[in-house]
């Protein structure tokens, strides 16, 4: 089954997108691709705001990617600039906002 094209938020990082098939968000950065439940993308959306906050970047180069994203693999981690994380949660934070507004204008909220 394709899932529509209805794009949610887009930004010089990425973009999400509605998957009816899951009932999910697709969320593209950089050359990541993730499929997240609105309940995980809740929850990454957190943790990504935690990681900004928790950034010092006033003698730190914002483009040095130097935070490290785990994964469910150990071996794997996204490594990300503080200037891509707060890209990312631009992204994330304006696509939970689009899945608020779907919820209402579908009743289901």
């Amino acid at each position: 089954m394709e899932c529509p094209e209805k794009i949610y938020h887009k930004n010089e990082f990425g973009c999400s997108r509605k998957c009816v098939c899951h009932n999910a968000v697709h969320l593209y950065f950089g050359n990541i691709s993730l499929l997240l439940s609105k309940q995980q993308l809740k929850d990454f959306s957190q943790y990504i705001s935690d990681a900004v906050l928790s950034c010092n970047q006033e003698d730190g180069d914002p483009t040095l990617r130097d935070f490290f994203i785990p994964t469910r693999d150990l071996c794997i981690q996204f490594a990300m600039s503080y200037n891509e994380l707060k890209n990312l949660l631009e992204l994330a934070e304006h696509t939970l906002l689009m899945l608020q507004v779907d919820d209402v204008l579908e009743g289901n909220e």
